[in-house]
């Protein structure tokens, strides 16, 4: 191997360009590392009372069956027969919910 090539897989962070007057480039940082996401946990039904207390499976599975009428399907993720509920989005679904009630 030239030496380019082996200086290139030992740091991968570093770009080599051709360039007479500058050896090395560096990459610019990806939008990624820039912004970390929080990732949203994905609770399945039968699990989730393991993590929270309320609603219990029951409640659960009445959200879901009227998931169309409720609004409840933008916290559902389904992969499979499996269905998961979308932590953060359940509760905000709940705070929009609570908003809209009339006293």
């Amino acid at each position: 191997m030239t030496e380019e090539k082996l200086a290139a897989t030992s740091n991968p962070q570093k770009l080599h360009a051709k360039n007479p007057d500058s050896s090395e480039v560096e990459r610019p940082p990806t939008e990624l590392s820039e912004t970390p996401q929080k990732k949203s946990r994905l609770i399945p039904v039968t699990r989730w009372n393991d993590h929270h207390q309320w609603p219990p499976i029951g409640g659960l599975r009445h959200l879901i069956f009227y998931e169309q009428t409720n609004g409840f399907s933008e916290c559902i993720v389904r992969v499979g027969r499996r269905v998961l509920i979308d932590e953060d989005k359940f509760f905000r679904w709940v705070e929009k919910r609570n908003g809209m009630q009339t006293h």
